[in-house]
């Protein structure tokens, strides 16, 4: 019998009790107007303003003869996002810049 569970998460304890484990998801869906995502904290709105800039990486999913879709966010894009935030704040801090 394997040491997994269904979504392939293996019990960081040796005698066999769980620990929370957190699973990085390859997408994000848009959170619901009026909340914010649960992986970021960013609000809906400022997530629209990034797929629009390009720059997350995006994906539509949509049916033949739909008119409407699914957007998802490729979650390695948006933390690299926020990475790149924080190193350009540390950078401007260096040089002198604003804080």
């Amino acid at each position: 019998m394997s040491n997994t569970d269904k979504a392939g998460a293996v019990p960081a304890n040796k005698d066999g009790t769980n620990q929370s484990l957190i699973i990085r998801p390859e997408w994000l869906r848009l959170p619901k107007p009026g909340h914010r995502c649960p992986a970021s904290g960013l609000c809906r709105s400022y997530l629209h303003t990034l797929v629009r800039d390009g720059k997350v990486g995006t994906v539509s999913i949509r049916e033949r003869g739909r008119k409407t879709g699914i957007r998802l966010i490729n979650y390695d894009s948006l933390m690299a996002f926020i990475a790149k935030q924080g190193d350009s704040g540390e950078q401007s801090k260096k040089e002198g810049g604003a804080q």
